[in-house]
């Protein structure tokens, strides 16, 4: 049974400046604040105190933090002011306002680096790891991850090698690298006991067991979450507790062991209960209603479903309570309450597709903001350009007045006037033409995006609406088999909008020069393994075997690794979605001399020559090529196009109708440096 509580709460990340200090007499503390102590001591006093309250009185926590920033500011402290912003981003971080907490943490970062300490700024990258992964963007924040830990194993910081190890394994079981993340937990796990650091150990622990859970493996989970149910219960740590008993819980449902599990759960939900901690208790209930349904218990599971749902529109979450409605839906249907089912089902699509609705208005409104910028530079260079103008003239109004005056003094001096004054005349038309050139081109970029923009987001979303509109009309007239074919379609609809937006949103940055080049030394077969990694899930659900070729030798590429990432993964993806099931897609890796050469070769459809000269022309119709389902936007070879052109490489074809197609990517081994970008 597929686990659906709210399990990502287990994974715990640590704060990295918790580790500070782990045991305070607070009262011993503040008695200090009271007496006539140092700024100095009062400073350090008071950071303490923000630490060691962050979590049970947050608002506190801030207080100590808002005070400690003003005396450090006055002291000039730039350490002090460094660790003051960080304790205000915790708080921010508590309140949900993920942005907020990354601006302090910036600030912090800032503070740190003018003061020289490098054990401080690495820590404020630290903090923005966290800030990264809380938004979702793994890869910005693997990156400072493994820069944290680069420095904290050449400092032999033990602690915080232990810490970002932890930090890393929760941010790869979060991409579904299930392997790579019980990994490094288990090193953290190692260093932590040889540390005897006890209160971290839980947290790793319970870490290790959820994973074995993800992996099948609920013997291996059990003994994990029973070590740190072990240590939470010597600690006082009832958060901990708590999930060290719905982890258990878990595993002995998986073991079909289920007057076990339930006695786990409940005992989660007791202490949750106590801690009134309402997200996990709606996540509790939620488990306690599966076990019940395992156990055949239908009207039991039921009513702690509708608990959660209760609860949970409390909380305002709506990406859990589509969980609960699908959950509540299904459990209708299997008791043959098909009424009630499919309003479960109603509300389930409409909670769905306001998620969606409210993802594609993030992205849109992030355009919106390109765009508006780009506008607003518009008018700057129009501005700039008259006052130019206006200049060039009074030069030519003043070198007149000039020529005239000499012409009365000396006329022998005319000539060499008119040579000056026709240069200078020339020059300011020049300068008028490239302005003008700039602003057309300015232009030709904000109707290119807003066309794509019209052009591929009208279809996808016209076929959502017609769907959900069918669905809504049809309803009461469909039994529970043909829904399904509803729900799969909506389904593969949102996947294709994810992708089209992703693609779109590359692009604009591109097109407006928000993406920089950084190129670096790359292992070429190790890029195309983390290219074909996740789609190779994609490609099995397609009956498609996808491979990457061993070379003869090693080849190290330097260039841009984002960019070229993104062109492969859209060539692979399109390679997938046009060969039939059965078929193969491989990338192939060669050099010759001064150049690398990658293939992504597939053995589907293939593309007819007059389709190739369409995609591959000086100005790609990519619109017009292809139809049926498997018909995409074409805004992913545009882009292939343009990030290409960014590192120097060129993206050929070959291909023949019924035998498959060949897209190489040709890129310099080495880019240079002053490679535009």
């Amino acid at each position: 049974m597929k686990w659906m509580g709210k399990r990502t709460i287990y994974l715990l990340l640590l704060l990295p400046g918790l580790l500070w200090g782990q045991s305070t007499d607070l009262d011993s503390l503040r008695g200090i604040l009271e007496t006539e102590a140092s700024s100095e001591k009062r400073l350090e006093t008071l950071l303490t105190l923000g630490r060691a309250t962050f979590r049970s009185e947050p608002e506190q926590s801030l207080a100590y933090a808002e005070e400690a920033l003003q005396l450090s500011e006055q002291l000039q402290d730039l350490v002090g002011m460094g660790k003051a912003e960080i304790l205000v981003g915790y708080y921010e971080l508590y309140r949900g306002e993920i942005p907020a907490a990354m601006g302090h943490y910036r600030t912090a970062e800032k503070f740190f680096l003018e003061a020289g300490d490098s054990t401080e700024f690495y820590a404020a990258r630290s903090e923005q790891s966290i800030g990264y992964f809380s938004q979702g963007n793994y890869e910005q924040a693997a990156e400072m991850m493994l820069s944290v830990l680069r420095f904290a194993e050449r400092n032999r910081d033990s602690n915080r090698v232990a810490m970002t190890l932890n930090n890393l394994g929760t941010l790869y079981w979060n991409t579904g690298d299930l392997k790579e993340a019980r990994n490094y937990l288990r090193r953290s796990y190692q260093i932590k006991q040889l540390l005897g650091q006890e209160q971290l150990l839980s947290s790793t622990l319970n870490n290790l067991a959820n994973i074995s859970l993800d992996l099948g493996e609920p013997d291996s989970a059990i003994l994990y979450a029973e070590q740190a149910l072990e240590l939470n219960l010597e600690q006082g740590n009832l958060q901990s507790v708590a999930v060290s008993e719905r982890t258990l819980g878990a595993a002995y449902l998986e073991l079909k062991a289920y007057e076990t599990a339930t006695q786990h759960t409940r005992q989660a939900l007791g202490y949750l209960q106590e801690l009134n901690s309402p997200a996990a208790i709606s996540g509790t209930l939620l488990e306690l209603a599966q076990i019940e349904q395992a156990k055949g218990n239908p009207r039991q599971a039921k009513q702690y479903a509708e608990e959660s749902l209760e609860l949970n529109s409390r909380l305002d979450d709506p990406r859990f309570e589509i969980d609960l409605l699908k959950f509540l839906a299904d459990l209708a249907q299997q008791q043959g309450q098909y009424q009630q089912g499919m309003e479960y089902l109603q509300r389930y699509l409409v909670v769905k597709d306001t998620v969606l609705g409210q993802d594609q208005q993030a992205e849109l409104s992030r355009l919106q903001t390109l765009y508006e910028t780009e506008k607003k530079d518009q008018q700057i260079a129009f501005f700039e350009q008259e006052k130019e103008l206006r200049e060039a003239r009074l030069a030519q109004t003043r070198n007149g007045l000039i020529l005239t005056g000499i012409i009365a003094v000396l006329l022998g001096g005319l000539v060499i006037l008119f040579v000056r004054l026709n240069r200078q005349r020339r020059q300011a038309n020049a300068l008028l033409q490239e302005k003008n050139e700039q602003l057309a081109e300015l232009n030709a970029t904000k109707d290119r995006l807003f066309s794509i923009i019209a052009h591929d987001l009208k279809n996808p979303l016209s076929a959502f609406r017609s769907l959900t509109g069918s669905l809504a009309r049809k309803w009461e007239k469909l039994d529970k088999s043909d829904i399904r074919p509803f729900i799969e379609n909506l389904n593969e609809s949102s996947g294709q909008l994810y992708e089209l937006l992703q693609n779109l949103l590359q692009w604009a940055l591109a097109q407006t020069g928000s993406l920089s080049v950084r190129p670096r030394q790359l292992e070429v077969e190790e890029i195309m393994e983390k290219v074909s990694l996740p789609l190779r899930s994609v490609a099995e659900l397609q009956g498609v075997s996808l491979e990457v070729e061993e070379g003869e030798k090693q080849i190290l590429l330097e260039t841009d690794e984002q960019m070229l990432r993104t062109v492969l993964r859209n060539l692979v993806a399109n390679a997938i979605k046009f060969t039939p099931a059965g078929g193969k897609v491989s990338l192939q890796a060669t050099q010759e001399q001064q150049q690398v050469f990658i293939r992504v070769s597939d053995t589907g459809v293939g593309i007819s020559p007059e389709d190739q000269a369409k995609l591959m022309g000086a100005t790609p119709d990519v619109q017009s090529v292809g139809s049926g389902p498997a018909k995409g936007t074409g805004l992913g070879l545009v882009l292939c196009r343009e990030l290409l052109q960014r590192i120097g490489g060129n993206l050929s074809l070959e291909s023949e109708l019924g035998k498959g197609s060949t897209f190489t990517v040709e890129l310099p081994l080495n880019l240079k440096k002053d490679q535009p970008a």
